[in-house]
C-alpha cells in the first residue's frame, strides 16, 4: 500500500514540477505555510520538456504511469498532454498500481526524474546532509521515509543508502554513494586554499571589500596550474565557471581573518 502511494506522490510532484512550476508569472500561493499548494495542472493541458533532459524524462515517466500522453516524440523537444487532473494524480497512480492495471515501473526511473526536477527548483537537496524541503515536496519525502529511502528529524530529512541507485542515475552521487557536489566542493576548496597562500595583494584587497566580480576575473585569468600568472599581453580576458567560486574564495579569506582574530 505504501509503495503504491509513494509512486503516486512522486507522479503528483512531477506534474507540479513539469507544469505548475513553469507558469510565468507564478501565481500567489493559496496554501498556508507548512501546507501543500493544490496542483493546478488539469487534464487536457499541454506540457513539454523545456528542452531540458530532466523535465523531458519527467514527462515520459508520467506517460509510463498513464498520467500523460506523448504528442510529439522529439527528445528534449518532446511535448505531451496531461490525461489526469493534477490533484487526482496520486490517487490515480496508486490505484492503478494496486489493481495491476499498470505495471510497477522501476523505482529508480521515477525517483531520479523527481530528484532532478525538484532540485532544479531548489525544492529538495540531493546532498548527504540534513535538509528542509519545500512544503510541496514534504508528502513525497514523508513517503520516502516510510519506504526507507530517507530519515526524518523534526522538519528535516536525511537520505539513506537505499536511494543511492536513483541518486547515481540522476548524476548526484558517486558509485559509493558520496555526494558529487560535496566532492567537487572539496576539490574547489583545496585549489582555492592554494591560491590564497600566494595571492597578490590586489586580489586580497578585492576579496576583503567583497568585490566578487574582481575576484572572479583574477581567478579566471591569473590563477592557473597552481600559480598566479599575469595574463599574456593582448590576451582576451574571460569569465567562466560562474561567480560561485569567487564568492567561496572571499568566504575562505573572511573566515580565515575572523579565525586569526579569535586566536
Amino acid at each position: 500500500m505504501e509503495r503504491e502511494l509513494l509512486f503516486g506522490l512522486m507522479a503528483e510532484a512531477l506534474v507540479r514540477l513539469t507544469a505548475d512550476k513553469w507558469e510565468f508569472p507564478q501565481p500567489a500561493r493559496t496554501a498556508a505555510i507548512g501546507s501543500v499548494e493544490p496542483v493546478r495542472a488539469k487534464a487536457g493541458d499541454a506540457g513539454h520538456g523545456q528542452l531540458l533532459t530532466a523535465f523531458t524524462h519527467g514527462g515520459y515517466v508520467l506517460a509510463e504511469l498513464g498520467v500523460t500522453e506523448i504528442t510529439v516524440d522529439a527528445g528534449r523537444g518532446s511535448n505531451w498532454r496531461y490525461l489526469v487532473n493534477g490533484n487526482e494524480v496520486a490517487k490515480f497512480v496508486a490505484q492503478n498500481l494496486r489493481s495491476g492495471e499498470s505495471p510497477f515501473p522501476e523505482f529508480e526511473a521515477v525517483a531520479h526524474a523527481w530528484i532532478m526536477c525538484a532540485e532544479h527548483f531548489g525544492m529538495i537537496s540531493s546532498r548527504r546532509n540534513l535538509f528542509i524541503p519545500h512544503d510541496d515536496m514534504v508528502p513525497c519525502l514523508d513517503s520516502m521515509t516510510r519506504n526507507g529511502y530517507a530519515e526524518k528529524y523534526g522538519n528535516q530529512f536525511l537520505w539513506t543508502d537505499a536511494v543511492g541507485k536513483a541518486m547515481q542515475e540522476a548524476y548526484r552521487w558517486s558509485d559509493d554513494n558520496l555526494s558529487l557536489a560535496k566532492i567537487e566542493e572539496r576539490v574547489v576548496d583545496a585549489d582555492l586554499q592554494e591560491a590564497i597562500k600566494t595571492m597578490p595583494e590586489i586580489v586580497r584587497l578585492a576579496a576583503l571589500r567583497n568585490d566578487a566580480l574582481a575576484v572572479q576575473f583574477a581567478l579566471c585569468n591569473s590563477w592557473s596550474d597552481g600559480q598566479w600568472k599575469a595574463p599574456p599581453e593582448g590576451a582576451k580576458l574571460s569569465l567562466f565557471g560562474g561567480i560561485g567560486r569567487a564568492q567561496r574564495f572571499i568566504e575562505l579569506i573572511v573566515n580565515s581573518k575572523k579565525l586569526s582574530k579569535i586566536n
